[in-house]
């Protein structure tokens, strides 16, 4: 139980790898705000957080939006009494030709998956810098920061853009005890990436054919590492 006591906010954690976080995070103790812009979804995730016997709030967050993250914040200072973990996990994907691109389909990923990142992130700081006790936030980058997708510009930038951001907040945060850390995975079968795989199968086999273990990531692995830097981070 690593996280017990802790009180955790993960946004995007309505289905996917969001939700396999916050599941995780019960497990080891935590309490969650699930913070996601499909309601539904994320009352479902809070549903199994109780089921693990950690309290869980539900909170309707577009992370496009300045005050739905700092709402989300209040929620987890309002319901669990502060907050010691922010994940920044919310993103979209949308794949478009770099010539076919227009600006409404560069400005859809980089509104979510940049500045959401960096609404979240900030109001969770501020709070925490508030708190005086330190704090952890982590962002989900990717594999796709690393390496060009003729594909996915747009995508890919705002990852590489969520990588250099937390090497940035991590320096600004320090003298706070706030560590800020970024996770990048590789391709994991989630809900967004699935009709990928369905709709090109191709793009299945250049993936499988470049990944040692030869599979697609699944969030239920997330489970299994029990020395993992999501579980074993202590927000103390």
């Amino acid at each position: 139980m690593a996280l017990t006591g802790k009180r955790a906010l993960i946004t995007g954690a309505g289905f996917g790898n969001g939700r396999a976080m916050a599941v995780r995070f019960a497990r080891e103790g935590a309490d969650v705000v699930v913070a996601d812009i499909d309601t539904a979804r994320a009352e479902e995730t809070a549903a199994l957080v109780r089921d693990l016997g950690r309290r869980a709030v539900a909170t309707r967050t577009d992370v496009r939006r300045r005050d739905d993250c700092e709402a989300a914040v209040r929620a987890c200072v309002e319901a669990f009494g502060g907050i010691d973990i922010a994940v920044a996990n919310a993103g979209i994907s949308h794949g478009v030709p770099f010539l076919d691109m227009t600006e409404e389909d560069w400005d859809a990923v980089i509104d979510v998956n940049l500045k959401g990142v960096f609404f979240t992130c900030q109001a969770a700081a501020r709070q925490m810098v508030a708190q005086g006790s330190g704090g952890r936030i982590i962002t989900i980058a990717s594999i796709m920061a690393e390496i060009g997708s003729a594909g996915s510009l747009a995508y890919n930038t705002s990852k590489g853009g969520v990588k250099i951001m937390t090497k940035c907040m991590a320096l600004a945060l320090a003298p706070y005890k706030i560590t800020v850390n970024a996770i990048g995975p590789g391709y994991i079968e989630t809900g967004m990436t699935a009709p990928l795989f369905e709709a090109m199968p191709e793009l299945r086999e250049y993936v499988l054919d470049r990944t040692p273990l030869q599979r697609i990531g699944n969030p239920r692995m997330w489970r299994r590492w029990r020395r993992s830097s999501l579980v074993t981070m202590r927000a103390s």
